[in-house]
């Protein structure tokens, strides 16, 4: 250990023992004198950094501040400011653009060992409110490559491959859907519904859909209903819309015929997405859209709320209310 005799004037790998040297150092080293050390140290420099500028090892910087009677700050206390963060990251990015360091991480990422190891490190872990909103704000305004999309899309995938990681999935939903914190939508389940008042099959995207042609199928003021998008003939209706400073199309679920001869075109969403913008903007094209025929056509939108109280789709309350 250095003894107090050394600690004055200054830190040299020439007035060091050799186990306290750092080895790979070239001979002409930075020379710091123990107040500089202080100095810098209750300015809340690492003993890291010191150490580097020093030439020596930082256990070496550790001993000589502790015999000067300068307390050592605990990993607990030391916080990065703004500016060794920016450091620090800019850092990390410059080693993760190497090829070989990348390499070599992937290799010990992939041991079986090292990943049995982290597995049992981070079971049961879970993070603190505080940390979740740092990793939100970390992530906000973040732009996904579509490089980057694909490489997330394939791992989702291959990891749903594995019936334990689709079993620990589906029990997830069902526990969220049961206490409430989900609410099923049935969005993306293809289905088909058999209508007897159309005579033909209709092939619908989501539980919502089926739902709502049981209603046209009872209701007696309805003498058709069909897909208001179709891929084959006869022509579908398609609406564009324009969001973002760009111009897509919007295809509704459903386009109703009543007794009377009046038409209706029918949107299902569930009530949670009608908020979107996207949505807003789809559904404004549509009213235009449907005043501009001859004769006109209305325009409505329904969901859950509407589906456990219609009787006749009359009662249907639009998205406006």
């Amino acid at each position: 250990m250095a003894t107090s005799a050394m600690l004055e004037p200054m830190f040299s790998c020439k007035t060091l023992p050799s186990k306290y040297r750092r080895a790979g150092r070239p001979r002409k080293l930075w020379l710091i004198s123990l107040a500089e050390a202080q100095k810098r140290y209750r300015k809340g420099e690492t003993t890291y950094n010191i150490a580097r500028n020093a030439g020596v090892s930082a256990q070496t910087v550790i001993n000589y501040l502790k015999e000067s009677g300068v307390n050592i700050r605990t990993k607990a206390e030391i916080r990065h400011t703004s500016e060794t963060r920016a450091k620090t990251g800019a850092a990390a990015k410059k080693r993760w653009k190497d090829p070989k360091f990348r390499a070599k991480m992937d290799a010990i990422h992939k041991d079986p060992e090292v990943r049995a190891k982290m597995s049992v490190a981070h079971k049961g872990r879970k993070p603190t409110s505080k940390a979740r909103s740092n990793m939100s704000a970390a992530q906000k305004g973040r732009k996904i490559t579509l490089k980057h999309r694909a490489r997330i899309s394939a791992a989702q995938k291959k990891r749903l491959k594995v019936p334990e990681a689709r079993a620990k999935l589906s029990a997830a939903v069902t526990l969220a859907i049961q206490e409430g914190r989900l609410k099923p939508n049935g969005k993306g389940t293809k289905c088909k519904f058999i209508s007897i008042k159309n005579q033909q099959t209709l092939s619908l995207d989501s539980l919502l859909e089926q739902s709502w042609c049981q209603v046209f199928e009872s209701d007696p003021s309805i003498i058709a209903f069909k897909r208001a998008f179709l891929k084959k003939p006869p022509p579908s209706i398609v609406i564009p819309y324009r969001v973002r400073r760009s111009w897509h199309n919007y295809l509704p679920d459903f386009l109703v015929t009543y007794i009377d001869g009046h038409q209706e075109l029918i949107e299902c969403k569930p009530e949670s997405r009608w908020h979107y913008p996207k949505n807003q903007a789809k559904w404004k094209a549509a009213r235009r859209w449907c005043a501009a025929q001859s004769p006109p056509i209305t325009f409505r939108v329904v969901g859950y709320d509407d589906l456990e109280e219609a009787v006749t789709i009359g009662d249907y309350s639009d998205a406006d209310n």
